[in-house]
């Protein structure tokens, strides 16, 4: 459009028109194109403009004199007055089927200053062209996209449009969308059954469900529930690909309840349970055996065929299934093939040989019963080679051949016979007979040639190998004997052999089929004994079978066509073993290195008397490698190789060959370097993020690949790009600077570290973000002007360590607009633990709380205090808080520690007491401590005197509170009660007693009566079961006029407890008539030194418990002291020293090597001192 002012001067007559014209400036030779050339508006609309073009518009006024002067506009360029809009947001996709998608995106944030009209959606399959979805735009920011093809994938982009054109494309929707159909939970499985079972396991099945959800499923997952929980545990870890599972893991005579759920990609099913409860139990049936018709009895194969014995096999359990052959028991290997399909059992044999004719056996054993099924089997093979094969009465025309029969007839009887001979000269044989029956032939000769002679045995399926003569037969008339051997001596004696040697006669009798018989005679025998069948043809032998430690003497003799030789014998010799220590060397120089990939070769030379064993190890290891598809060992007579084919780094190491015999072992070993690339880095950080650099900084691979590390390789990647760059290839260190970064963009960087074998594997660093919000803020104390707060730490750092925390507070209600009145509580110092205390705070104020995490790149959202906070002190009554067990008491042997806990809890905290209540108030012997809010009271090596009512008392000012604990200490009685003699007469005496006041925790079930004369030591048992109701209880047959003491020990299911002694002796007598007093006598007894009697040495295996009895006499009693060395034994956990009457015992637990050496016991009274020697012996290994 363009508008223009009427001119000023109209020429003196009204303007009738004006005339509008347009040009190009960019062609100035054509003529003005008029517009318009009607009306007399001001305005006037250009039309028919090319877009992109530079005109210039004239306008000329008219009246009816004519057309005045032109005005001309600026050069303008055509162009539309709005501008396309900006390009929607990214189409988000839902809804999706396998032939629909809906789409959804925002407008535009600019749209060029016209409304939008519409807008264009294009789809394109992943690898395809962008297609138009809609022919004519869309008003909604929504659309339905159909005709979609099921299974390919698409993107979707969105175009603008409005008055002045089409925008750029938006975002292609992320991630790509595929056309499947709506995916839902796979329905229930269908028909579960209960296949079978047994103690341990129960085998079920089921059918596929009858819907999958429209996805398909991934397996199964059983559950089982236990009678009498309502628990339901997985069965398997992973899912269950078949229709059929063995439940495991059953515990026998329980019973269980099964269920079975489908999965698919969505999740799982319902459950479909087993209609019937499983009871985990062996259902028993004895094995049966049905051998199939097919070799039912025997079976016949020819060779080369293969030997299958199918048996159907019953029982329950599962028998245990053994073959064998003609009663030695079959294994698996190259050929042999056992497949236990129950209930079916096959026994295979491919490419069977004449050897596998024979009497098998199938054997089925379980619990219930055995079975056994034997099939006779006959392998059809030519027959083996003929044996002792023998050509005699050699003439220069004629000779016999002779053989027997083979051992091997083929398994079918022998037809005939080939005979053939060629000469030395000769390749080819010469058929002489091919239909001999007999087994002998006479062979036609020529005169001065040499022959040799093979025969063949036939039968129906062929003819076999041929057996061969050694030495050709020369046609001659007879020969004579040869000459005697030469030398004959034995060069090697081992412990059960001897090795002979000797050199040809000088004379061969005009023979050179020469042949030598070895014999050997003990010392003590009279006859000779042949070692060997047939003759020799060498000029040594192995004389082994020998007895070790025995004499014995050797001869050999020479053999021809022509006879036989003169002995010549040995002189006696002592058949034992030559011990000669092992020695191994590896024949290798250093360590050797060889790169991933390569074969490491150790080879090691072994000697030693007798052959040695030889084992290989790897590193510290005493296990012996083991040949796989890579590691083969070849050992022989005096060597030992290793090969390790396709190195890898992990074959680094030493390894070492041992050989050991019964003179000794020896080692030796090679070092092996596997060189490969790098392991990863480890701990990779990033640290000191400014606006265009940062820090990293990681720790070195574990692994260096064999060699030094030349260099890290570090590269970045902006996460909006994707795409990685090398920023530096040669750092020498586990740190460095990167720097040239652009503010604002986020990197990740990834680090490898390269040896002379190439880099190895990076290690990505994590994107850091500000870290996620404290947990758990709460308040942990409270006083009158401080609150203490404390929280957990965030459940991400967001890639970088949290530095510190920022706790801010207001008081309720003061937070006002543009103002949230929250202030800042910790301003002196980072903040860098999860507690904080708040102080100068007012009682009667309300505040709220809030604590933020930071890290080097920002400050987390606030995780704020539940609730409203007045500052105010806190009082809490004790509480205790006692395990239920140990409230219903605590009932332990004696020796045991007594172990009583408690968690206590109080504001302020309590003082802690505890008490056994009763005679001993106070506890004494045990060690009290309160560890944080848990108070433990121990007892080590508790007594009988430790049972009793135990209180733990909590006292504070917010209260009191008591808890009681009844403890018994199950041991041996204390001593019975007021032992006292009455009824005394000449031959016996009635003692009475009362019932120990502790019995142990446990009744009394009898007592032990003993008796001692006041001149022995030793005490004389009476009765060793005294019952309960036989109390008092008469001790007879005393001798009368001799003084006892007696004692009573009470029993109980632990032991025989403390004894108790008579105060007073008793002198067995008639009673007396009442004495008068005629003086006052002093007596007193007489002085006896001490007297130990003890064993002089004692001896105990290490870890054992060590017991030494003394037996102590003397007048008055003497005092007695354990002596090692010069110093006293000191009593400790380890070691005690008690003393009974005239007892003494010391005792040593766990006893070791350190406890041996010189002890003494040290008695000493007023009449002397004496010392007695003791020596203890710990036996044991050796200390390293």
């Amino acid at each position: 459009m363009i508008q223009w002012r009427a001119p000023k001067d109209d020429g003196g007559t009204p303007i009738t028109s004006y005339v509008v014209e347009k040009k190009d400036v960019k062609k100035p030779w054509e003529p003005w194109s008029v517009v318009s050339s009607g009306g007399i508006s001001t305005k006037a609309k250009v039309s028919r403009l090319e877009k992109g073009r530079e005109y210039i518009v004239r306008v000329r006024a008219e009246n009816k004199i004519g057309i005045g002067a032109g005005l001309e506009s600026p050069p303008t360029i055509a162009k539309h007055m709005f501008n396309p809009p900006g390009p929607p947001g990214p189409p988000d996709c839902s809804d999706i089927t396998e032939n629909a998608v809906t789409l959804d995106w925002t407008p535009p944030e600019y749209d060029g200053g016209s409304p939008i009209s519409g807008y264009v959606i294009e789809r394109r399959e992943m690898t395809g062209k962008w297609i138009r979805v809609n022919k004519t735009p869309v008003l909604d920011v929504r659309y339905r996209v159909s005709g979609l093809f099921e299974g390919n994938s698409y993107e979707f982009r969105v175009f603008a449009e409005n008055i002045a054109g089409i925008s750029g494309p938006s975002l292609t929707s992320q991630p790509p969308i595929k056309a499947t159909r709506a995916i839902t939970k796979p329905g229930p499985p269908g028909n579960p059954k209960l296949k079978d079972w047994s103690k341990s396991y129960a085998d079920i099945c089921w059918t596929k469900p009858t819907r999958d959800g429209g996805s398909p499923i991934l397996g199964y997952v059983v559950e089982a529930q236990k009678s009498g929980t309502a628990q339901w545990d997985r069965i398997n870890k992973d899912l269950i690909k078949m229709c059929a599972y063995r439940v495991p893991g059953l515990i026998e005579g329980m019973e269980y309840r099964i269920r079975i759920r489908a999965t698919n990609k969505v999740g799982d099913s319902e459950p479909r349970e087993l209609p019937q409860a499983v009871l985990a139990k062996d259902i028993l049936v004895p094995p049966e055996l049905v051998v199939d018709v097919s070799c039912r009895d025997s079976l016949t194969v020819r060779a080369g065929q293969i030997i299958s014995l199918i048996t159907r096999v019953k029982g329950r359990p599962d028998p245990e299934i053994t073959w064998t052959k003609d009663a030695r028991a079959l294994s698996r290997d190259k050929r042999i093939e056992m497949n236990n399909n129950y209930p079916l059992c096959e026994l295979v044999i491919n490419e069977a040989v004449r050897s596998d004719y024979g009497k098998y056996a199938i054997v089925a054993k379980n619990s219930s019963g055995q079975a056994q099924a034997t099939i006779l089997v006959n392998v059809l093979d030519t027959p083996g080679a003929c044996q002792n094969l023998k050509v005699a009465y050699v003439t220069k025309k004629s000779c016999m051949v002779s053989w027997e029969n083979p051992e091997d007839n083929g398994g079918t009887e022998i037809t005939q016979y080939i005979i053939e001979c060629r000469q030395p000269s000769q390749r080819g044989w010469t058929v002489v007979s091919s239909d001999c029956t007999k087994r002998l032939l006479k062979a036609p000769l020529t005169e001065g040639c040499e022959y040799f002679f093979r025969v063949s045995a036939e039968n129906k399926i062929g003819a076999g190998p041929p057996t061969e003569t050694k030495t050709p037969v020369l046609a001659v008339d007879p020969i004579e004997k040869p000459g005697e051997p030469i030398d004959f001596h034995i060069s090697e004696v081992g412990k059960t052999f001897c090795f002979l040697k000797w050199k040809k006669p000088d004379y061969d009798g005009g023979s050179r089929n020469l042949g030598y018989h070895v014999e050997k005679k003990p010392k003590e025998a009279e006859e000779w004994e042949r070692l060997h069948k047939g003759a020799i043809k060498e000029t040594y032998f192995m004389a082994d079978r020998c007895i070790e430690n025995q004499i014995y003497q050797f001869r050999v003799q020479t053999k021809n066509e022509g006879g036989e030789s003169n002995w010549v014998t040995t002189a006696e010799v002592l058949v034992k073993e030559l011990l000669a220590e092992p020695e191994v060397k590896i024949k290798l120089d250093g360590t050797l290195t060889v790169k991933a990939g390569d074969s490491i070769p150790v080879e090691a030379t072994v000697k030693g008397k007798p052959q040695p064993d030889v084992k290989w190890t790897r590193d510290e290891s005493t296990e012996e490698i083991k040949k796989g598809p890579r590691l083969q060992i070849e050992t022989g007579a005096d060597f030992s190789k290793l090969l390790l084919t396709n190195a890898k780094r992990t074959d680094s190491g030493k390894y070492v060959v041992t050989a050991s015999n019964s003179a000794g072992t020896c080692s030796a070993h090679a070092k092996v370097n596997v060189l490969d690339r790098p392991g990863p880095i480890r701990d990779l950080k990033v640290s000191g993020v400014t606006i265009d650099r940062c820090n990293l900084a990681w720790e070195i691979p574990e692994d260096d690949g064999g060699c030094d590390i030349y260099n890290y390789i570090i590269e970045k990647c902006e996460t909006k790009r994707g795409v990685w760059s090398v920023h530096s290839n040669a750092i020498i260190t586990n740190k460095a600077k990167v720097t040239r970064l652009i503010e604002g963009n986020e990197y990740i960087f990834r680090v490898r570290a390269e040896n002379k074998m190439g880099p190895g594997p990076a290690v990505q660093s994590e994107s850091i973000v500000p870290p996620a919000p404290p947990t758990n803020l709460k308040v942990r104390d409270s006083t009158k002007s401080t609150v203490t707060l404390g929280w957990t730490k965030p459940v991400s750092d967001g890639g970088a360590p949290i530095i510190g925390y920022v706790v801010e507070m207001r008081v309720q209600g003061t937070a006002k607009k543009g103002d949230d009145g929250w202030k800042r509580c910790n301003v002196a110092a980072q903040l860098v633990v999860c507690e904080f205390t708040v102080t100068s705070l007012d009682e009667k104020l309300v505040y709220e709380f809030r604590v933020s995490a930071q890290n080097q790149v920002g400050m987390s959202l606030p995780c704020d205090l539940e609730g409203a906070v007045i500052p105010r002190e806190i009082l809490e009554a004790p509480e205790i808080d006692m395990d239920a067990n140990l409230k219903q008491g605590l009932t332990l042997r004696a020796g045991c520690p007594i172990r009583l806990c408690a968690t206590i809890r109080g504001r302020p905290p309590p003082k802690v007491t505890w008490r056994r209540m009763g005679i001993d108030n106070v506890v004494r012997k045990g060690k009290v401590d309160l560890i944080d809010t848990m108070t433990f009271l121990v007892i080590p090596d508790s007594t009988r005197d430790d049972s009793g009512k135990y209180c733990l008392t909590l006292q504070s000012p917010a209260g009191e509170k008591a808890v009681f604990v009844n403890v018994k200490v199950l041991d041996t009685p204390g001593p019975v009660m007021n032992l006292e003699g009455t009824d005394i007469k000449q031959t016996s005496v009635t003692l009475s007693w009362n019932p120990p006041e502790n019995n142990g925790g446990s009744e009394v079930t009898h007592y032990i009566v003993e008796k001692r004369e006041i001149d022995r030591k030793t005490w004389a048992t009476v009765k060793a079961e005294v019952a309960l109701d036989k109390i008092p209880f008469k001790v007879s047959n005393l001798m009368p006029g001799t003084e006892y003491y007696f004692r009573v020990t009470a029993v109980n299911e632990y032991g025989s407890g403390v004894p108790r002694v008579t105060p007073t002796s008793y002198l067995a007598s008639d009673p007396v008539s009442k004495y008068h007093l005629v003086s006052q006598i002093l007596m007193s007894s007489p002085a006896v030194e001490p007297k130990i009697v003890m064993p002089e040495s004692v001896s105990a295996r290490a870890g054992a418990k060590l017991r030494v009895e003394a037996l102590v006499s003397g007048k008055p009693a003497p005092t007695c002291k354990w002596m090692r060395g010069e110093n006293a034994v000191v009593p400790s956990s380890r070691l005690a020293v008690h003393q009974s009457g005239n007892l003494c015992v010391l005792i040593i637990k766990d006893v070791s090597r350190t406890d041996s050496g010189e002890y003494s016991l040290v008695a000493e009274n007023s009449s002397a001192k004496v010392v007695q020697a003791l020596k203890i012996v710990i036996r044991g290994q050796c200390s390293p």
